[in-house]
């Protein structure tokens, strides 16, 4: 369902990618629908790092050899813009998410953005909190769209923010 709707959004993904926790994510969907896809790794501290494993594999290495995704830096994304970018539970922990943002949409035209609803408490773990006003700023300063109104989520108590073209 959530593929469905990303996919009517920006009409049709040509490419996929991810960062974060790669079991969270539409990875292996995407890669069973026979989009290329790309699994980004970012060098940073969080849950999903070293203990993040299944089937006794590190979730990266897990997700390489049973869907056959490739893994990458995220330095060495192509100079090529791509189509779609998800990352879930993921801006929240960051630092310096403006900054990111900017590398999210040099080089991705579509970003699929997965965060705790706003009217849940801000978890320990999190850097920051985004309320819908401040997602809706990085939309205007990057113009971009923002879709917020993928209703079946909401029960998770998680949001999706679609940034579009």
């Amino acid at each position: 369902v959530l593929w469905d709707y990303i996919n009517e959004k920006c009409g049709g993904i040509k490419n996929y990618a991810e960062l974060g926790c790669p079991l969270w994510g539409l990875m292996p969907h995407a890669a069973k629908q026979d989009v290329p896809v790309t699994f980004y790794q970012r060098p940073e501290v969080n849950y999903w790092s070293e203990n993040c494993k299944s089937g006794g594999l590190h979730c990266s290495e897990f997700i390489s050899k049973h869907y056959g995704i490739p893994r990458k830096p995220w330095n060495q994304r192509s100079e090529e813009k791509q189509h779609v970018l998800g990352f879930f539970q993921y801006l929240d922990h960051l630092e310096n998410p403006m900054e990111f943002m900017k590398e999210v949409f040099d080089g991705f035209e579509v970003a699929a953005v997965i965060l705790d609803g706003v009217d849940n408490p801000l978890a320990i773990q999190h850097f920051t909190g985004f309320t819908e006003e401040a997602l809706q700023y990085i939309a205007d300063k990057f113009d971009k769209t923002l879709h917020s109104d993928f209703e079946a989520i909401k029960p998770s108590g998680n949001v999706l923010y679609l940034y579009t073209n």
